[in-house]
C-alpha cells in the first residue's frame, strides 16, 4: 500500500495539487502534525485496534515530512507518480476518443475552451501590465509634484527665516541703542549733579 505522508496529516492532493503539498513549510506541516496527533492519539481511541499504528504511521509521515533530505525524495517520487497517472489518464482519454466519436467532439470543445481561457489570461496579463505602468507613472508623477511641493515650501521657509532674523537683528539694535541712551542720561544727570554741588562748595 502506498503511502501520502502529506495525507496522513490531514493534507489532501485533490485540494492543493502536488506542487502545493511540496511548497508547504515546516510550521504548515507542525501545525498539522499537531491537529492530527489530537486526533489520532491512542488515549482517544481505546477500542480501535488500528489506534497505536496509525498513531505511529502519523509519527513516520510527520518525521519524514521534517527531514530535508527525506522530504526532497519524497517529493520527487509524488511528482512523478503523479505524472505517471496523468500521462495513463490522457492515454486513456485517447484511446476512448477513438471508439466513441462524441468523446472526441467533446475533448475538441475542452481544447476549444482552454484556448480561449488561454487568450483571456494572456489578455487579461497584458491588462495588468498596462494597470501597472499607469500606477508608476502616476505614482513617478506624484513624487515630482512632492518633490516640487517641498522644494517649494523649503524656500519659503528659508526667506522667513531670513526675514525674521533680520528682524531680530532690528530688534536687538533698538533694545541697545535705548539702554545706551539710558546710560548716556544718567551720565549726564550724574555729571550736572557733579557740577552743581561744585558751584555750591565755592558759593
Amino acid at each position: 500500500m502506498e503511502i501520502n505522508h502529506y495525507e496522513v496529516l490531514g493534507f489532501q492532493l485533490e485540494s492543493i495539487g502536488v506542487e502545493g503539498l511540496t511548497k508547504l513549510n515546516s510550521n504548515e506541516i507542525s501545525k498539522a502534525y499537531k491537529s492530527k496527533a489530537l486526533e489520532l492519539h491512542p488515549d482517544k481511541r481505546p477500542n480501535d485496534p488500528n489506534a497505536k499504528s496509525d498513531f505511529q504511521q502519523l509519527k513516520t509521515s510527520y518525521d519524514i515530512l521534517m527531514d530535508v533530505k527525506l522530504r526532497k525524495d519524497f517529493d520527487a517520487y509524488l511528482r512523478s507518480k503523479y505524472e505517471e497517472e496523468r500521462r495513463w489518464q490522457q492515454w486513456q482519454q485517447r484511446r476512448k476518443m477513438m471508439h466513441d466519436p462524441g468523446e472526441k467532439e467533446k475533448e475538441m470543445d475542452h481544447q476549444e475552451k482552454e484556448m480561449d481561457m488561454a487568450d483571456f489570461e494572456a489578455f487579461k496579463k497584458g491588462l495588468e501590465r498596462k494597470m501597472m505602468a499607469d500606477v508608476e507613472k502616476k505614482k513617478d508623477w506624484l513624487r515630482h509634484k512632492f518633490e516640487e511641493e517641498k522644494k517649494r515650501v523649503l524656500r519659503r521657509t528659508h526667506k522667513f527665516d531670513e526675514g525674521e532674523e533680520r528682524r531680530c537683528k532690528n530688534m536687538r539694535a533698538a533694545h541697545d541703542l535705548v539702554i545706551q541712551e539710558e546710560k548716556e542720561r544718567k551720565l549726564r544727570k550724574m555729571m550736572n549733579d557733579i557740577k552743581k554741588d561744585e558751584e555750591k562748595r565755592r558759593r
